[in-house]
C-alpha cells in the first residue's frame, strides 16, 4: 500500500528514494518467501503420504482458496460490507466536498483497479503456507484475511468518495448523506442482538470447557 502510495503521489525529491527504499524491501521479502520455500526441512512437516506441492500447485491453490474465501464472505455478511462501504464513502464524500481547491489527480482513478489486487494478492500470501500444506486456512488464518478484506474495502471506498466529491451537491443533498450516515452507524449496534441473545449459553459452554481442563489436567497428575 505504501508503495502504490509513493507512486500516486505527488513528485517530490523524497519520493524517489521512497521508492527504492520499499522495492528495495519488496525484494527482500520476496526473496525470503521464496527460500523458506525452498527450504529442505519444509520436506518434514508434509504428510509423507503426499509429495511435497511444486510452486504451480501452490499458487494455483492459494489463487483457489481466496477467490473461494473471497465468495463465501460475501455471500456470507453481504450486509455488513455493504453498510461499511456505505459508510467510508459517504464520509469521505462528506469531507473532500469541503475542499474545494483540491487539484484532481487522473492517475488516482487506477487506485479502483489497484486496491481490489493488492487487497486479493495479500490475502492470497496469506493462504499460501496453508495451500503448501494442502489444506484449506483454518479460521486463525481467515481472521487476518477478513481484516485485510475489510481494510480493502474501506480504502476503495474512500477513493470512490473522493470521485464522487467533484459532483456538485446542494444542502439538501448534504443533508440526506448526514442521514445515511446515522443510519447506518446504528447497524452495528442492532446486531450486538444476536451475540447478546446467545451470551448465557456460551459463558455456560466455556464453564463447562474449563472444568474439562481442569479434569484433564487432575487425571494426568
Amino acid at each position: 500500500m505504501m508503495l502504490v502510495t509513493y507512486f500516486f503521489s505527488a513528485p517530490s525529491p523524497r519520493r524517489k528514494i521512497a521508492l527504492t527504499l520499499l522495492m528495495a524491501l519488496l525484494v527482500g521479502a520476496f526473496s525470503a518467501l521464496l527460500i523458506m520455500f525452498l527450504a529442505p526441512a519444509n520436506a518434514l512437516r508434509i504428510n509423507p503420504e503426499k509429495s511435497s506441492p511444486t510452486m504451480v500447485q501452490v499458487v494455483f491453490r492459494s489463487l483457489d482458496f481466496t477467490y473461494a474465501f473471497l465468495i463465501d464472505s460475501f455471500r456470507s455478511l453481504p450486509i455488513p460490507f455493504i453498510v461499511l462501504s456505505v459508510i467510508f464513502t459517504l464520509c469521505s464524500l462528506i469531507i473532500f466536498t469541503k475542499y474545494e481547491d483540491k487539484v484532481k489527480n487522473p492517475r488516482l482513478i487506477w487506485l479502483l483497479l489497484i486496491i481490489p489486487l493488492i487487497t486479493y494478492a495479500i490475502i492470497f500470501a496469506t493462504f499460501a503456507p496453508s495451500a503448501y500444506g494442502q489444506s484449506y486456512p483454518v479460521e486463525r488464518v481467515r481472521f487476518p484475511a477478513f481484516i485485510i478484506l475489510n481494510i480493502g474495502i474501506m480504502l476503495l471506498s474512500v477513493c470512490l468518495g473522493y470521485f464522487l466529491s467533484y459532483i456538485k451537491l446542494n444542502k439538501l443533498t448534504n443533508s440526506m448523506v448526514l442521514a445515511v450516515i446515522l443510519l447506518a452507524l446504528f447497524y452495528p449496534l442492532w446486531m450486538i442482538r444476536q451475540p447478546m441473545q446467545t451470551y448465557e449459553y456460551r459463558r455456560l459452554w466455556a464453564k463447562r470447557w474449563d472444568e474439562r481442563k481442569k479434569y484433564d489436567l487432575y487425571r494426568h497428575q
